[in-house]
């Protein structure tokens, strides 16, 4: 089996950051703009986005414009949002306060197939943090245990200390994303056919998921 694999990287330059996030799917680079205290707007590079209407989900990060730099902000509508997007825009507005040139992440999922998975992210300083999950939950290491990647799970990685909390949700994330190694999204023409789940990002709303077309890569 193919391991999934996703790159998510974070790059200061003079009042942005630039995060950008790949995957088999997904390659998106969104730039945050800031003042140095808060974030004042955003813009998306759509390197390879699967879907028509992704970035169309742009002007739903305006909700963050405001929000202050160096901690991880809060949405109140995270299922209106482009779940790549976003990412992407909370971990770059904490970024912007951190004082830093450059983070990047490399995630990686094995046997995500299989009832018992392994998931694992290592970043750029070193620091690594592995998985073990039966059937989607975690099951180690013991101070992860219990917790399931659907819902309740953001509410209890936001506790953490911030290091901490960006981790575990860029790793869930992957974790959740991984079967998509498995699907070749060029089989089907709208979004609604692929069986996701009406109301589940942006893209999915009932009112747009089936009119969501897909973005088929010209060969080189």
């Amino acid at each position: 089996m193919i391991p999934f694999e996703r790159r998510v990287e974070l790059r200061s330059r003079a009042g942005a950051v630039v995060a950008e996030v790949e995957d088999c799917q997904h390659h998106f680079a969104l730039t945050i703009e800031h003042d140095g205290s808060v974030a004042t707007g955003f813009a998306v590079d759509p390197i390879r986005a699967p879907w028509s209407t992704c970035v169309d989900a742009l002007a739903e990060l305006d909700e963050l414009v405001g929000a202050t730099v160096g901690q991880r902000p809060a949405t109140s509508h995270a299922d209106q949002h482009c779940t790549h997007l976003l990412d992407l825009a909370l971990a770059g507005v904490r970024f912007a306060g951190l004082g830093l040139e450059r983070r990047t992440y490399s995630l990686t999922v094995v046997d995500y197939t299989e009832p018992v998975s392994r998931a694992w992210l290592v970043r750029d300083d070193g620091f690594r943090l592995d998985w073990t999950l039966r059937d989607r939950v975690v099951v180690g290491p013991a101070e992860h245990a219990g917790h399931g990647l659907g819902s309740g799970f953001t509410a209890w990685a936001v506790g953490l200390a911030p290091d901490a909390a960006e981790a575990v949700l860029l790793l869930r994330r992957a974790a959740w994303m991984a079967p998509a190694q498995l699907i070749d999204l060029d089989d089907y023409e709208t979004l609604s056919q692929t069986g996701l789940a009406p109301g589940v990002c942006w893209s999915a709303q009932p009112q747009r998921i089936h009119l969501t077309r897909r973005i088929r890569r010209v060969p080189a």
